[in-house]
C-alpha cells in the first residue's frame, strides 16, 4: 500500500512537471473557477515530517523545483513570502523555515541537488526555532 501511495505521488509530481515545462498547454493544478478571475487549484496535501498539519504543495504560494536527475531530492517547494521550503528525501517530506531567497536560488540552480542540499542546507533553517507557516 505504501509503494502504491509513493507511485502515485510520483506519477503526480511528473504530471506537473511535465505540464510546467509544457507552456503551450495549460497546467492541471491550475484553472479558473466559473464566472471568477481568481485562479484556483488542485490541492495536493502532503504530510511533513515535524510538522502538525499538511501542506499543500500544489498552491500557488509554492515555486516548484524539478529534482528528477536527482538520487536523493525528490522535489522541492519553496514560498518566498515565508521563506519556507518543503523537500521530498527518500520518500519523505521534511521542511525548513526562514530560508533566504539567496539560498533557494543557489539551491535551485546547482549541479548537484542533493550535495547542496547536504553542504549548505541540512541542519540549518531549523522551523524549531520558528518561521512555521499556516496554510
Amino acid at each position: 500500500m505504501r509503494r502504491l501511495v509513493v507511485i502515485i505521488l510520483l506519477a503526480v509530481t511528473l504530471t506537473a512537471c511535465s505540464a510546467a515545462a509544457d507552456t503551450s498547454s495549460t497546467v492541471p493544478a491550475l484553472n479558473t473557477s466559473p464566472g471568477s478571475t481568481e485562479p484556483s487549484h488542485q490541492p495536493l496535501w502532503v504530510t511533513v515530517k515535524y510538522r502538525a498539519d499538511p501542506v499543500d504543495i500544489a498552491s500557488p504560494a509554492f515555486e516548484y523545483l524539478n529534482t528528477l536527475g536527482s538520487s536523493v531530492v525528490g522535489g522541492a517547494w519553496y514560498d518566498a513570502d515565508y521563506g519556507y521550503m518543503v523537500i521530498l528525501l527518500n520518500r519523505t517530506y521534511f521542511h525548513y523555515c526562514r530560508m533566504p531567497q539567496s539560498a533557494w536560488s543557489a539551491f535551485s540552480t546547482a549541479a548537484s541537488y542533493g550535495t547542496f542540499y547536504n553542504a549548505s542546507i541540512k541542519g540549518r533553517y531549523d522551523c524549531r526555532g520558528g518561521g512555521v507557516p499556516d496554510y
